[in-house]
């Protein structure tokens, strides 16, 4: 759906209703949150943390400091060395961060994609596979995103309004396979 205004597409007529606003008279933008560039902390502070970590515990100390406890985890992640690249050594704060560096740093194939980045055609059978067989399955054959795969599946579903009957089903196997965080042994934490 085009804007007759800018000619901006737009792939569902709701979104361009909503874009319409913009040309609209007396139409103010909302102001821009102001940069905030991200804090570094000092590799001396996060050895605080952790220390104080293993003192008082996990939670108390991310609210004590003020810090998000995910940021915490991938400091001891690291420190101890549990997503390492085989190949680099490089340690990460989690796996997906792990896997992310692999893809990009090691792979062969460099090409950068987007979802739509892809043709009509092997993104339809991308969703056919999908159909037959499972999501999972489609992201080990095709190398893509999950969040991709069900971009797709969502997009040609609302073109052919058509029920996958697997997904639901590949849904609940995919969720007890999913990866999950290693509880935190905080006595095997070096001090």
């Amino acid at each position: 759906f085009p804007c007759t205004v800018c000619e901006k597409g737009f792939r569902k007529q709701s979104s361009l209703r909503a874009h319409l606003v913009k040309h609209s008279e007396g139409y103010v933008p909302k102001p821009k949150a102001p940069y905030v560039p991200a804090r570094k902390h000092s590799e001396e502070f996060k050895e605080t943390i952790i220390k104080r970590v293993s003192e008082i515990g996990f939670k108390k100390t991310a609210r004590e400091q003020n810090l998000q406890s995910s940021l915490i985890l991938g400091w001891i992640n690291i420190k101890k060395g549990r997503y390492k690249c085989e190949i680099c050594e490089k340690c990460c704060k989690n796996p997906s961060k792990l896997k992310d560096h692999i893809r990009a740093k090691h792979n062969s194939n460099k090409e950068k994609h987007s979802a739509w980045s892809f043709d009509d055609e092997f993104r339809e059978k991308v969703v056919m596979y999908v159909k037959e067989n499972s999501i999972r399955q489609a992201m080990e054959k095709f190398d893509l995103a999950e969040r991709t795969i069900n971009r797709w599946l969502k997009t040609f579903s609302e073109v052919e309004n058509t029920n996958f009957p697997n997904q639901e089903s590949n849904r609940k196997n995919e969720a007890s396979s999913s990866h999950a965080y290693d509880p935190v042994d905080l006595n095997s934490i070096n001090k």
